[in-house]
């Protein structure tokens, strides 16, 4: 028997903030015998209601696909995540509105397929088709006096896209 380590997740993070204005988020990744670029982004910051987002990033989809790896309660996610695609490119706008208790997300993307990210081909555009997604997600009671209903919220999100596959691209999101 062979002793061995195996790194599934190598994720160093590079981020930080311009002019208290502009975020950034570098993400390679160099697990699993391979290295992606998981995130690379940059957020203006206009307006708490106006964030514009352009770069790699999570699609607005899925609420347990936007939580981070480390704060999901389970070992794995949930089935239905991996409905929805992870991450993708292009441009989001963002904001928060009612001291932050409705939040919105309204991205134009290239259009990854479902439960998969851009990198499977190579972060590059493989068809002219791109996709939409939206989400609206609530918390009503964010500010309230008790712990069991400030995290309690209600969203719903979507993504609208009119891929068609082809002989070289059969896959279809």
């Amino acid at each position: 028997v062979l002793d061995s380590f195996q790194a599934t997740r190598v994720r160093p993070t590079i981020e930080g903030t311009f002019a208290n204005i502009f975020d950034f988020k570098i993400t390679p990744d160099f697990g699993q015998g391979r290295t992606v670029i998981q995130d690379a982004y940059v957020t203006a910051r206009f307006k708490p209601y106006f964030q514009l987002t352009g770069g790699k990033f999570k699609a607005p989809i899925g609420l347990e696909r936007l939580q981070s790896a480390n704060d999901i309660r389970f070992v794995e996610r949930a089935y239905p995540t991996q409905l929805v695609t992870n991450r993708d490119i292009g441009l989001q706008v963002a904001g928060g509105l009612l001291d932050d208790r409705l939040a919105y997300q309204v991205a134009f993307l290239n259009g990854a397929n479902d439960g998969r990210s851009s990198e499977d081909f190579a972060d590059v555009e493989v068809n002219d088709d791109k996709e939409w997604a939206g989400r609206i997600f609530a918390q009503p009671f964010a500010n309230s006096d008790s712990f069991a209903l400030r995290g309690l919220g209600i969203g719903i999100a979507g993504t609208y896209t009119d891929h068609t596959g082809t002989a070289a691209q059969p896959f279809l999101p």
